[in-house]
């Protein structure tokens, strides 16, 4: 074989193995570009399907409550301890972080009759149901609903806020946007508007508190996650 074969026959081996490589991703970005894709549009993991019943984990904080959980988010746990024994507010809290936004977080807790936090279940509602800054009391309150969860009859209302979120960088799509001049970079970011749903239990002592807190963009898409939560949850006491 002589060098002008071999040479031949390398460029071709080289071309087909860049064929190999370019086409897929030709392929996908013109499936992309038809609307064609099959990349799964929810909250959704390798080896997953659709729903998300296969991937919760019961859990038990044992003599205050039980639910089941999702596998996959961080669990906090304030259920024992000096400050807790001081509190007497035994919560858990679960965590999944988004992306260049707030966390989406749901808690469950237990605030004991003497508690360091909140003297009643009325007080908590009166507290976290405060009108919108910036709104009348009559367009930001919030409307107040009951429904059964753990047999008894709960308290439920869904309240707004905006977070702000330190922007990136130069780069950062609002910073481009954002024809403001300020003093100092650090003063640069941007909102994020947020939803936190609040159900809370009557206890013999005491009450429970079940939250949901989202990004507004993405309360609805985690929202059956907070309801399997709630769906679950046991009051002990």
């Amino acid at each position: 074989m002589d060098k002008r074969t071999v040479l031949v026959r390398t460029a071709w081996i080289v071309g087909l193995v860049i064929t190999c490589m370019v086409l897929p991703s030709a392929v996908l970005a013109a499936q992309a570009a038809q609307g064609q894709t099959d990349f799964p549009e929810q909250d959704m993991r390798p080896g997953e399907q659709s729903s998300e019943a296969n991937w919760f984990v019961p859990y038990v904080a044992e003599g205050l409550f039980s639910c089941d959980i999702p596998a996959e988010w961080s669990l906090e746990e304030s259920l024992e301890g000096p400050a807790t024994a001081v509190s007497k507010v035994y919560r858990i809290v679960l965590s999944r972080p988004m992306p260049e936004e707030m966390p989406i977080r749901i808690a469950l807790g237990y605030f004991a009759e003497g508690n360091t936090e909140f003297a009643t279940m009325d007080q908590f509602i009166a507290t976290h149901s405060q009108p919108i800054l910036g709104s009348t009391p009559e367009e930001g309150k919030p409307p107040v609903a009951e429904i059964i969860v753990s047999g008894r009859t709960a308290t439920v209302f869904t309240q707004h806020r905006n977070e702000f979120v330190p922007m990136q960088g130069i780069f950062d799509a609002a910073v481009l946007d954002d024809g403001r001049v300020y003093e100092n970079r650090e003063m640069m970011a941007r909102q994020v508007p947020m939803e936190e749903r609040f159900v809370l239990l009557p206890a013999g002592e005491g009450f429970y508190v079940l939250s949901y807190d989202a990004p507004t963009s993405v309360f609805q898409q985690f929202l059956g996650t907070f309801e399997r939560v709630m769906s679950t949850v046991n009051a002990m006491r």
